[in-house]
């Protein structure tokens, strides 16, 4: 995984960059309405969540593939009927 990766994360790299421009804007008294950076937020919110889903689902892909199951034991059939009674 490469830090920075503009094919992996594009999405999550444009919200930021809409994000601080708009910053800038407003650092220069550039009117931006408010309801752009709740925009930013729930887009960017969402864009990091599709991001762990993803590196999630190939964590555990990954894990799973390395999980090796032991040799199941052979059932020994037992004969119930000479076992002494519960009481």
């Amino acid at each position: 995984m490469k830090f920075l990766d503009p094919r992996t994360g594009w999405k999550t790299y444009a919200i930021c960059a809409i994000g601080i421009i708009a910053g800038i804007l407003q650092a220069f008294g550039i009117h931006i309405p408010g309801w752009v950076d709740w925009c930013l937020v729930f887009m960017g919110g969402a864009a990091l969540r599709h991001t762990l889903q993803k590196q999630s689902d190939a964590l555990a892909s990954t894990v799973r593939d390395a999980i090796t199951l032991p040799p199941t034991a052979p059932v020994i059939p037992v004969d119930t009927a000479s076992l002494p009674p519960i009481k």
